[in-house]
């Protein structure tokens, strides 16, 4: 699922850059298009990065590059996200704020919680029987589940606050 996940992130997100960049006509010297560009560049990375994986006795090197730099873009982007607010071309009504804090902070929570759920996972081993789920997989299913309601909810609202705007 990861590999599927990322693809639709890397498209998206190169689609966003070019349609961004079209209907600004060019580059915009501010926070808001510096920050947008390094996260744009880690972002399109990533798929590289995964797609080199190297052999076994490196891969703790990569997988702590690739981790970090993957968590890096999400840090960005949630910055970005902030800086995009304050652009007087946004027109974003105050309460935006908040909202957008709410889904940051049920977002950190959520991925803390899987976090919690993988190591409780790794430390209890994995299964020998191919046909059995992996520790906690079922705890990992609610969570996404959780997840994507919150974060769909988040979304509805914040398009209601900006269509009754």
């Amino acid at each position: 699922h990861h590999r599927v996940y990322m693809f639709f992130t890397w498209l998206l997100t190169c689609c966003g850059f070019i349609i961004i960049f079209i209907d600004m006509d060019g580059w915009q010297d501010h926070a808001h298009a510096v920050v947008g560009l390094i996260t744009f560049i880690l972002c399109f990375l990533q798929p590289i990065f995964g797609a080199a994986r190297p052999p076994e006795d490196v891969r703790k090197i990569f997988r702590l590059v690739h981790v970090v730099s993957g968590h890096l873009a999400y840090f960005l982007a949630v910055i970005n996200m902030f800086l995009a607010m304050s652009l007087t071309t946004a027109k974003m009504p105050e309460e935006m704020y908040g909202l957008f804090g709410a889904a940051v902070g049920f977002n950190f929570v959520i991925h803390i919680v899987f976090n919690v759920l993988e190591h409780m996972s790794k430390k209890k081993g994995i299964p020998t029987d191919p046909t059995k789920d992996a520790s906690y997989s079922r705890w990992r299913k609610v969570t996404l589940m959780a997840q994507m309601i919150g974060l769909f909810a988040f979304t509805v609202a914040l398009i209601a606050l900006l269509w009754n705007d």
